[in-house]
């Protein structure tokens, strides 16, 4: 089997949980970029398709757009450097950064179950990258 030295795995750690909050970031952007449109119903969108998209094609379209695009560059370089079966995992914590980015701009609560799940990813990741 093929050694991967032990400070790869750091640094694409770190690259992984820089992406994953890069992307959770993100993810409440899009929320509000929606939000000048309203719910989004396929056939509604559809009837004013050139005005909702002109809508929804906003700044925080944009801005959530060119985050996801350097997250997915950053994802690139932690799997180039260690193993995707270890990296990819850690992307989880995406959920995390978007929940608390979520808590801050929209004032969204987390459930004991988010709060539970939260835990369950910070030890899954833990165990994952702990080097044995």
């Amino acid at each position: 089997m093929l050694q991967i030295p032990l400070e790869n795995l750091f640094i694409s750690v770190i690259l992984a949980v820089i992406a994953s909050a890069i992307f959770g970031i993100a993810t409440p952007l899009f929320k509000r970029a929606t939000m000048a449109v309203g719910e989004i119903r396929v056939e509604e969108f559809k009837k004013d398709f050139k005005g909702n998209l002109r809508k929804l094609l906003n700044k925080y379209m944009a801005i959530a757009i060119a985050l996801q695009l350097g997250a997915w560059l950053i994802f690139l370089m932690a799997i180039s450097r260690y193993q995707v079966s270890i990296i990819v995992p850690i992307l989880s914590t995406t959920y995390i950064f978007t929940a608390f980015y979520a808590n801050r701009f929209f004032k969204e609560k987390l459930s004991w179950r988010e709060i539970l799940g939260i835990l369950i990813i910070i030890i899954g990741v833990i165990i994952l990258t702990y080097p044995f």
